[in-house]
């Protein structure tokens, strides 16, 4: 990467010389620069997480034969994997929160390089053979996202003050979301185009590459001693700082309860329009769109608002503005609309987008800089366990439930809904609970 001119020369950006002595704290010129680098990685990093996330990786794994109970077990790889972010403390006390992300995110990309693999093993090995390799990119790819994720709270505490936190925060939601759903229309239209193995390969190789390149910048980031410091106090501490603040636990309570909401609405919007409807695949990808053009009203919406009315009204409003989708899909009609469906998608990723932001504005504006590896990695801990449970257990086990009386077609997914509707309203109360930064 080219060095670049504009660092401030009281911070040395050389990632040996720079983790002996860190600064205990980040001149203004320092923070901006900081602010630059992150808002280019989440930039790049949309177009990766496109090219590899969701829809990209189940149909690769699907097209190379990995059975559906597999592919079910690879899509809750995001959550399944968070305890790994006690791995991403311990990287981050012994090099620092740039480099530590930096070095994960690059390790992130490298295991997502591993499926690319699949179909020249297809020729030489069995099936399991070749579902081992996609299981083992896709676990990595996973795993390494959990690890360097405890390095993103702190360092973009480090280089914002709160005045500009807020604006920050939602910028770069903002520009992740719209190279995010760039990508997916060159996406689409590649593989309308032609939907051949090596077309999947090319875009991964694709998205490895955008993405290392995107991770070496984060080495480059300056920071102070704080994240670094914070890492090295034992969990155990943190944990004491949950239990003796009520007002922690009702953060991570409210982040838990979010997770939850959009968890248990987003996935099951697109089951009921798959398979209540039986819309085509590119159909159902068109609503992953509206999905991500809501996002990024919300971002810019969030952008104006966040720093001037604060996180706990965003939170309340966003979990809330979910019970429309649900009402909606509680009472679907018969007949596929695709306009009234398209407006559920772009509230729902308007929704998560604002929830997203919210949790990490309201973490930033309650947790005590020196506090935030360890109570920010027990807080992601947690509510990934929450939106795990939600999606798979609790949202599945509604479904399994609804089915085995005897419920069929569209009215499987409605009588889903009405008791999200129920959840929902209590996860709002939760929400409500937060109290003002």
């Amino acid at each position: 990467m080219k060095k670049n001119t504009d660092m401030p020369k009281t911070i040395n950006v050389n990632t040996d010389a720079r983790n002996a002595s860190l600064p205990p704290s980040l001149t203004p010129e320092a923070q901006a620069f900081g602010r630059k680098l992150i808002q280019r990685f989440f930039t790049l990093n949309g177009i990766s997480i496109a090219f590899l996330m969701d829809n990209v990786l189940i149909l690769y794994a699907i097209r190379n034969g990995v059975p559906d109970p597999v592919v079910a077990v690879i899509a809750s790889f995001l959550y399944l994997t968070m305890p790994f972010m006690i791995f991403g403390k311990v990287s981050l006390a012994k090099i620092g929160a740039a480099r530590s992300w930096s070095l994960s995110w690059t390790l992130r990309y490298l295991s997502a390089a591993i499926m690319i693999l699949a179909p020249p093993v297809s020729q030489i090995a069995p099936q399991p053979v070749v579902t081992l390799v996609i299981v083992l990119g896709a676990f990595g790819f996973a795993l390494f996202r959990s690890m360097g994720i405890v390095c993103a709270i702190p360092l973009e505490g480090d280089v914002t003050t709160p005045g500009i936190r807020g604006n920050f925060l939602a910028g770069n939601l903002l520009r992740a979301n719209a190279t995010q759903i760039l990508s997916t229309i060159f996406l689409i239209g590649v593989i309308h185009f032609r939907d051949d193995l090596w077309v999947y390969q090319l875009l991964i190789a694709a998205a490895c590459i955008i993405g290392i390149y995107a991770s070496r910048m984060l080495a480059h980031i300056p920071e102070s001693h704080v994240p670094k410091a914070s890492a090295r106090k034992p969990l155990s501490e943190a944990i004491a700082k949950i239990i003796a603040s009520a007002k922690i636990k009702k953060l991570i309570y409210a982040w838990c309860a979010g997770s939850a909401a959009y968890m248990m609405v987003i996935p099951f919007q697109m089951i009921a329009v798959k398979s209540g409807y039986g819309v085509s695949d590119s159909t159902a990808v068109s609503f992953s769109l509206l999905l991500m053009a809501g996002g990024i009203v919300s971002a810019l919406v969030n952008r104006v608002i966040a720093d001037k009315i604060g996180p706990k009204p965003i939170l309340v409003t966003n979990t809330a503005l979910l019970l429309i989708c649900s009402g909606f899909w509680a009472a679907a009609p018969a007949t596929f609309y695709s306009v009234p469906v398209g407006i559920t998608f772009f509230i729902a990723g308007f929704c998560k987008i604002g929830i997203l932001q919210g949790q990490s504005h309201s973490f930033l504006s309650s947790v005590k800089d020196t506090d935030r590896v360890g109570i920010n990695m027990f807080v992601r801990i947690v509510s990934g366990a929450a939106a795990g449970i939600a999606g798979s257990v609790l949202g599945g086990g509604i479904l399994s439930l609804v089915e085995t009386v005897g419920v069929t077609g569209m009215d499987i997914h409605r009588f889903y809904f009405r008791f999200t509707l129920i959840l929902l309203v209590g996860f709002v109360a939760v929400v409500s609970r937060l109290e003002d930064s």
